[in-house]
């Protein structure tokens, strides 16, 4: 019995023995799992958190080039608004030149057709307001304010009705019907 009791006691303690030992490899296989598991979230946190800086970068780098785009259009918007500026002051400069020539050309024809009445002084000069068809006919002439006498400013109103047909302006979108012009006795004077 003693046999029997040993190989017994023999056989309990290795069992005893392989319940440790098994209790120990899943112990062992419950800490490597969990340390598994461990690493895993550890690796998806890190993935996650390299995904969120890649997408804080991409939205970034894309929120950068969309200003950087923005602030190109406004740059040419600004351009093309001071091209168009220096256009329109272009053009009013040149109309302003064309009209001024167009206003001299009728002074120096009406200057030509002046007769001088006699008494008349250097620094007179007079206003003259006129009407005229599109084909420069003078229609109307009014004197304005005059610094001369009645005599004066009978000559001035005649010389303008010999002038017609007045001179057109080089750009006819520049005609004006009625206009007023300074007429000078003697411009040199």
């Amino acid at each position: 019995m003693r046999a029997a009791a040993a190989k017994e006691r023999a056989t309990a303690a290795a069992a005893k023995q392989a319940a440790a030992e098994a209790a120990a490899q899943a112990e062992q296989a419950k800490k490597q799992a969990a340390a598994e598991k461990a690493a895993a979230e550890k690796a998806a946190k890190e993935q996650a958190a390299k995904e969120k800086a890649a997408k804080a970068a991409a939205d970034k780098a894309a929120k950068e080039k969309a200003a950087k785009l923005a602030a190109q259009k406004a740059a040419q918007a600004r351009k093309a608004a001071l091209q168009q500026q220096l256009q329109e002051e272009l053009r009013q400069g040149q109309a302003k030149q064309v009209q001024d020539a167009w206003i001299g050309a009728i002074t120096q024809k009406v200057r030509n057709q002046w007769y001088k009445p006699p008494g008349w002084q250097p620094n007179w000069t007079c206003t003259v307001h006129i009407s005229q068809a599109r084909d420069g006919t003078v229609l109307n002439v009014k004197i304005g304010q005059c610094d001369g006498d009645q005599l004066f400013q009978r000559s001035v109103q005649q010389a303008v009705e010999r002038a017609s047909p007045l001179p057109l302006p080089a750009d006819m979108s520049l005609f004006q019907s009625s206009f007023t012009f300074t007429f000078v006795a003697d411009p040199h004077g």
